[in-house]
């Protein structure tokens, strides 16, 4: 057995995960088993209720959460408040365990390779000067069937200049190193989408080096509507601002740049049609 997840000196893990009732049952089942399958053994979930959960996702959470010996947590909210202020109330919460070293994301309806925790923490102990970490991830529709093996860069000095029109790591398969949160960065719980993109800017811009850990840790399940949701030119403003933002904050602003987010509009506002084939052919 491996002595980094068999010890008992190995750094306990944090992961944090919202639920809410139009969640498919199944697939949170996948998720939970998935992170109850993991080779690291120093886990406590962190799950939240976003709002009233129906009969099958209380099952799944009695199944899989050791409550009672209180290795895991379980909040709830009377309502839905949206993912990043679910997020939020975990991470507090997590801090809250002075035992807790890295808190890890994941989504309730993706799935975990066996070894993704125990690759990540080895990861992060490894480079000491990584902040947040992701893992490469395959991403799916049918079950078992890759639509897409994913790669995102895994040198730290790559990453400033990659975010200007890319999101450097995936957001399920993030882990946080604590003493980057115990320093009060949080989502922000104005923004309905793209989270985690500017939490990552502010990160990167106070210094914080991100990576990813080689490998293909994750099934990233492509949901209904995923194309849908990325199109419109209200999105478009919103997505283009906020990397402007950052290219303005990190100094990298260039002619370069304005090019680059004017293909990025076009994409955006085009056909379904032209933005699968962008999607598919340009983000290498």
């Amino acid at each position: 057995m491996n002595a980094l997840h068999s010890s008992r000196d190995a750094p306990a893990v944090a992961i944090i995960m919202s639920v809410h009732r139009e969640a498919d049952v199944g697939h949170f089942e996948e998720a939970m088993a998935s992170l109850r399958a993991q080779t690291y053994r120093e886990l406590h979930l962190f799950i939240f209720a976003d709002g009233p959960l129906l009969l099958g996702h209380e099952a799944v959470l009695e199944k899989h959460l050791a409550l009672t010996s209180g290795n895991d947590r379980l909040l709830r909210s009377e309502r839905s408040g949206g993912l990043p202020v679910a997020l939020n109330r975990l991470i507090d919460a997590a801090l809250g365990n002075s035992g807790i070293a890295y808190l890890a994301r994941m989504d309730a309806d993706d799935i975990c390779m066996p070894e993704r925790i125990e690759r990540q923490v080895a990861f992060m102990q490894q480079h000491r000067d990584i902040a947040v970490c992701g893992t490469w991830c395959i991403e799916f529709t049918e079950p078992g069937v890759a639509a897409f093996h994913k790669k995102l860069p895994t040198d730290p000095e790559a990453i400033p200049a990659f975010m200007l029109t890319r999101v450097p790591v995936a957001h399920p398969t993030v882990m946080f190193r604590r003493d980057v949160l115990e320093e009060g960065h949080r989502y922000d719980p104005t923004l309905p989408r793209m989270q985690d993109y500017e939490l990552w800017s502010r990160l990167v811009v106070a210094g914080h080096r991100f990576s990813n850990v080689p490998e293909y840790l994750l099934w990233y399940r492509m949901a209904p509507g995923f194309y849908s949701r990325r199109t419109g030119i209200a999105r478009a403003w919103v997505e283009i601002a906020m990397r402007l933002r950052y290219a303005r904050k990190a100094q990298r602003m260039g002619l370069g740049l304005m090019l680059r987010l004017a293909a990025f509009f076009l994409v955006r506002v085009s056909p379904e049609s032209v933005k699968r084939l962008a999607y598919r052919h340009l983000r290498n």
